[in-house]
């Protein structure tokens, strides 16, 4: 039988997509493909290098019947959640109790920072155990050690010491032993500082036993997550002079408009100027960003997109918490099927302090009802529409129109109908 219930959930902006600078080459042409990848120095200083294939590791088929998925912490049904997958390379079979309490860790420290912190509950994190050959990844500590691991992850990445590069197939077919699953992290079995980030595949890789690669991680995660742009001021080195002269850039953390621009015709995160950044300093229009110098602005001095150790800025933090609900489908985790008087009608919610309930019975609002989860069908209802309206008041998202809150809402409708028995 066709559920009687109709669902619609609505975001404060249209979807977003990042794209590539129009007009820049990410790699000369050649006939040898290659894969792009983003790294960081210790300094926190980000990179990008575009990596030949034959250099990377391959691709190859994966024994699968070793691997074991194990949950590090699990909030509601996949299919309502964002699932991030840690995968670990290099751990032999006698070290995966070390790999459990990295994950636990990684895991703690990312759910520490906003917006993670508040929207833990959309989170559904596991990790996956793959015995290793050999403990310790390929060019660790120096570029000649070569260890053979499920994953063959290797520092020294296209020739870059801290590029920390992985099989990305291979991860993938790990990853599919869950359904659904989102972004992929993995984290090799090194204390030495490196990572890198797959944007297009939507993996980040880290180190295991390196606090600072989980700076890394987030900020690589962000881009798939949120589909936040990077918002330092160059490509390859610092100061070469380079200009953006393309169109408006999709990202919401990125933009061609100065402040009085947004300010006037109502675009990207005028909402948000002239608000004290999450790092100090006003929310404005600062030029350098999108790996140009000049002719890209972004919302803030810094920001976990420009380096590291530092935290995501408003405009970032609006368009996470919006392609994470995105991601999860729905504002509510279950909800009764059918309304039939004598019963109740229940919608169960993520445990998120910021989520409200606003009840309707024939388009006028059951003010008593503010704020519950589950109300009671009386004989005088039937026939009636009966709707719910959960809402995200959270002060982390503004209406791209009004600047007000609450524009992340979904409603839930039912027609009420008689018991199939009489009471």
């Amino acid at each position: 039988m066709k559920s009687a219930v109709l669902t619609r959930l609505t975001l404060a902006t249209a979807g977003l997509a990042l794209l590539a600078p129009a007009g820049v080459a990410w790699a000369e042409e050649s006939d040898t493909p290659t894969q792009r990848v983003e790294g960081f120095a210790p300094d926190g200083t980000p990179f990008h290098t575009d990596v030949p294939v034959e250099d990377s590791p391959q691709v190859q088929s994966q024994a699968l019947s070793d691997a074991t998925v194990h949950p590090v912490e699990v909030n509601g049904p996949d299919q309502n959640r964002n699932v991030l997958v840690l995968i670990g390379d290099g751990y032999q079979a006698g070290e995966m109790g070390a790999f459990a309490e990295q994950t636990d860790r990684i895991w703690e420290s990312m759910a520490s920072h906003e917006p993670f912190a508040s929207y833990r509950e959309l989170f559904n994190v596991y990790r996956i155990e793959v015995p290793s050959t050999d403990s310790g990844v390929s060019g660790d500590p120096t570029e000649d050690v070569v260890r053979d691991t499920p994953l063959n992850s290797n520092y020294w990445c296209g020739g870059i010491e801290r590029l920390l590069c992985t099989d990305t197939g291979a991860a993938w077919s790990y990853a599919d032993l869950i359904d659904g699953v989102d972004n992929i992290a993995v984290v090799a079995n090194s204390e030495k500082y490196g990572g890198a980030g797959y944007i297009e595949e939507d993996i980040a890789t880290l180190a295991g036993g390196n606090e600072q690669s989980i700076d890394l991680m987030m900020h690589e995660l962000a881009h798939s997550m949120g589909d936040l742009a990077d918002e330092y001021d160059y490509y390859a080195e610092p100061g070469d002079g380079s200009r953006y002269d393309g169109p408006e850039i999709d990202a919401p953390n990125v933009t061609i408009h100065s402040e009085d621009e947004m300010l006037g015709d109502k675009l990207k995160w005028h909402c948000w100027i002239g608000e004290e950044d999450p790092n100090g300093g006003p929310t404005g229009a600062f030029e350098g960003a999108y790996y140009a110098e000049f002719g890209a602005f972004r919302p803030a001095e810094t920001s976990l997109m420009k380096v590291l150790g530092a935290e995501f800025n408003y405009p970032s933090r609006q368009g996470l918490i919006e392609k994470m609900w995105a991601s999860a489908g729905s504002l509510a985790d279950s909800h009764t099927d059918r309304a039939q008087i004598g019963r109740e009608v229940e919608v169960e919610l993520p445990e998120i302090d910021t989520l409200t309930t606003t009840w309707y019975v024939d388009g006028t609002r059951k003010s008593d009802w503010d704020g519950r989860t589950s109300v009671p069908l009386t004989w005088d209802m039937r026939g009636s529409d009966l709707s719910v309206v959960i809402t995200d008041e959270t002060e982390d998202v503004r209406d791209q129109r009004t600047c007000a809150t609450g524009s992340i809402q979904e409603e839930i409708s039912w027609k009420v109908t008689p018991s199939r028995r009489p009471w």
